[in-house]
């Protein structure tokens, strides 16, 4: 299964979209804070 990291600060926007990828069979992260979301893309968590 593909994972997706979201970075997006709203909140509504994030669960919005990690719900459509989600339902498509993807595996999302989502995070609002740029650096703790460069931090995860560079550990592969």
């Amino acid at each position: 299964m593909s994972r997706i990291l979201i970075a997006e600060d709203d909140n509504g926007i994030a669960e919005f979209i990690a719900r459509g990828l989600e339902s498509a069979g993807y595996s999302c992260d989502v995070t609002d804070n740029g650096p703790v979301a460069f931090g995860m893309a560079r550990s592969g968590a």
